[in-house]
């Protein structure tokens, strides 16, 4: 964290292979909508329109697409084209750091301090679940569901939840199989995106409800003005999956909008929350 906050600017290469990395959307997501901080942004990768469709509809590409240097293998391909554009490059950085003496570098002894913001409705620290607040949560043979987080330990990194139903087992769990219980904001979302959706119904005593299960955003399309998110289950029968053996199951779910759909937090977001980790 400290790295980045020593930083006036990031720059960050994205690519196809980037946006499909969750620890790669980790760290940018970070840097982005927690620190808070102004990248340039450089595309990198083979640069075919499929490619580029990729990451521009991933949740990182719809935030930064808009505005970007390129350095893709279908423009840079001679020794001519590569020193055009590592001048380009050079040159949008140095306008990007007025008043700043680009013949040297200088490392600063100590970070700024970290400036207090309000927090947005798409800041990554509104996804990390604190006591008492209602969360999905990992159960068993990758079900998910609704709990109240009860504590969390921070040195093993799980959580401990009290069920709303009343069934008093599995109630530790790891931070990455726990999510807030909230909407996430459309912004957060795209392809990639690691994800809770809704599919089948449980039954527990007299309590019943939704299943969530685990998936992966595929497609985004708008429709009427809101974006409807299409995916795919991140797990099988050979992984022990419960409800693939249910009459119901589907591969895959259909233009869900972002209040079905669920997010995990941010780990290095967790961590700060629960640790005041300097990473």
């Amino acid at each position: 964290k400290q790295w980045y906050q020593r930083r006036v600017r990031v720059i960050m290469c994205v690519s196809r292979e980037y946006t499909n990395s969750q620890n790669c959307l980790m760290e940018a997501n970070f840097a982005l909508r927690s620190l808070r901080k102004h990248v340039i942004v450089i595309e990198v990768g083979s640069g075919t329109s499929e490619d580029r469709l990729a990451w521009n509809q991933s949740s990182l590409g719809m935030l930064i697409s808009g505005d970007h240097e390129s350095f893709t293998a279908d423009e840079v391909d001679t020794p001519d084209t590569y020193d055009k554009a590592i001048e380009r490059i050079v040159a949008r950085v140095q306008s990007e750091l007025p008043g700043v003496d680009k013949s040297t570098t200088v490392e600063p002894s100590e970070p700024p301090p970290t400036q207090q913001l309000e927090q947005a409705p798409n800041d990554l620290r509104s996804l990390v679940p604190t006591l008492g607040t209602s969360v999905i949560a990992h159960y068993a043979a990758w079900q998910f569901f609704p709990a109240k987080v009860a504590s969390f330990n921070s040195a093993s990194l799980h959580y401990t939840v009290d069920w709303d139903d009343p069934d008093p087992t599995c109630r530790v769990q790891p931070y990455n199989l726990v999510a807030m219980n909230t909407t996430p904001s459309e912004d957060l979302l795209g392809i990639g995106s690691r994800v809770l959706f809704k599919q089948g119904v449980y039954r527990y005593g007299t309590s019943t409800g939704d299943v969530w299960n685990l998936g992966e955003i595929t497609g985004v399309r708008e429709v009427g003005g809101k974006k409807m998110f299409s995916g795919k289950h991140l797990k099988t029968a050979a992984d022990g999956l419960a409800v693939a053996s249910w009459p119901t199951f589907k591969p895959t779910f259909e233009d869900s909008e972002s209040q079905d759909l669920r997010l995990f937090p941010n780990a290095i977001e967790m961590l700060e929350q629960f640790q005041n980790l300097k990473l």
